[in-house]
C-alpha cells in the first residue's frame, strides 16, 4: 500500500519517491545527509537522491531563515576530517541499463559550466532548482546507469561540481541548511571521483558561509582542512587562495577572541542576530571567487575554465 501511494505521487511529480519522503512509515528511512555521512559511495549517491528530491518538494522563500539550524563546531567538523584519509570505494561492474561514456560525462560538465556562469552573471535564485534537478538526473545515472570505472570517477566528480553549483545558489537564495547539506555531499562526491583539488575548492565554499554567518573559527578549521587534504594536489592558483582566506580568517577569529575575551568558538546564531545581507545574495566577488580552480598540469580536467592567476580574495564578506 505505501508502495502504491508513493508510486501516485512519484508520477504526478515525476520524481521516484521512497515512503521516508513523504513522511509515512516504511522500511526505507532517509539516509544520513549531515556531516556524519559514512564516506561510500553507495551513501553519497542515497543521500544526492533523498536531499534532491526533497529539496525539489519543499517551498522556498527568500523570506525564510534557517541560519539557526545549520552545523556548526564539532557537529560539522569532527566528520570532515576523515576526508584526507578517505579513499575512493569499489564502484559496481554488474551490468545495468543504459551504458554510460565520455561523450555524455562531457556534455555534463559542459552544462555545469553554462549553470555556474550563469550563477555569477545574475546570481543564483531563478536557477537554484533548475540546478538541482539536474543534480538529481545525473545522480541517477550514477546509481542505475553502467560505466568503466574511469567514467564512473569522472561522473561522480561531475555531480560534485554541480553539487557546489546548487550549494551556493542555496546559500545565495538563503536555504542555508540545504546548502550545508550539499557542500557536504559534494564533499563526498568529489572524494568518490578522486579529485582532491575538487573537495578543496568545496571546502573553502564550505568556510565562506561559516564566515558569513559568524562561525569564523569553523571557517579557519575548514580552510585549513582543504589545504591540509589537498597538499599534494592542488595548483599554485588554489594554494595561494587557500593561504589568502586563512590569513583572513585568522585576523577575524582574532578580533573575534579580543572582542568576547573568551577563547572559544561562537554559538550558532539566532535568527534576530543573523544580519539581513546574510539572507540574501551574496556580493558577487564571493560566487567569482568559489568557481573551481584550473588543475595540475598531470590532471587535466578540461571543463573548468583556466585561471592564469589567482584572483585577490574578497575584501569582506
Amino acid at each position: 500500500m505505501l508502495g502504491a501511494r508513493c508510486s501516485v505521487l512519484g508520477a504526478r511529480l515525476a520524481l521516484p519517491l521512497t515512503p521516508a519522503d513523504v513522511g509515512l512509515p516504511g522500511p526505507l528511512q532517509p539516509p544520513s545527509c549531515g556531516a556524519d555521512l559514512p564516506w561510500q559511495h553507495t551513501a553519497t549517491i542515497a543521500a544526492i537522491a533523498h536531499l534532491t528530491r526533497s529539496d525539489l518538494m519543499l517551498p522556498h522563500t527568500r523570506t525564510s531563515d534557517d541560519a539557526a539550524q545549520i552545523r556548526a563546531a564539532d557537529a560539522l567538523l569532527e566528520p570532515l576530517r576523515r576526508w584526507p584519509s578517505a579513499k575512493p570505494t569499489s564502484l559496481p561492474n554488474a551490468p545495468r541499463t543504459g551504458r554510460l561514456g565520455t561523450a555524455q560525462v562531457e556534455s555534463i560538465e559542459t552544462l555545469t559550466a553554462a549553470f555556474r556562469d550563469a550563477d555569477n552573471r545574475h546570481g543564483g535564485v531563478l536557477s537554484r532548482r533548475a540546478v538541482v534537478a539536474q543534480m538529481s538526473e545525473i545522480n541517477d545515472l550514477l546509481a542505475t546507469a553502467s560505466y568503466t570505472e574511469a567514467t564512473g570517477r569522472r561522473l561522480f566528480r561531475a555531480v560534485a561540481d554541480l553539487g557546489s553549483v546548487a550549494s551556493w545558489m542555496s546559500f545565495d537564495a538563503g536555504a542555508h541548511v540545504s546548502a550545508q547539506r550539499l557542500f557536504v555531499t559534494a564533499v563526498h562526491a568529489a572524494s568518490e571521483g578522486g579529485d582532491r583539488q575538487l573537495g578543496a575548492h568545496i571546502l573553502q565554499c564550505m568556510a565562506r558561509q561559516m564566515s558569513h554567518l559568524g562561525h569564523v573559527e569553523d571557517a579557519l578549521e575548514l580552510i585549513a582542512l582543504a589545504q591540509y587534504g589537498a597538499r599534494r594536489h592542488v595548483s599554485p592558483g588554489t594554494r595561494a587562495v587557500l593561504a589568502a582566506l586563512h590569513s583572513r580568517f585568522s585576523a577575524s577569529a582574532a578580533t573575534w577572541r579580543r572582542a568576547s575575551g573568551r577563547p572559544r568558538k561562537p554559538k550558532t546564531p539566532s535568527p534576530a542576530s543573523v544580519p539581513v545581507t546574510s539572507r540574501r545574495t551574496p556580493r558577487s566577488s564571493m560566487r567569482r571567487n568559489c568557481r573551481p580552480r584550473s588543475a595540475s598540469p598531470t590532471r587535466s580536467l578540461p571543463s573548468r575554465p583556466p585561471v592564469t592567476s589567482a584572483p585577490a580574495a574578497p575584501s569582506s564578506l
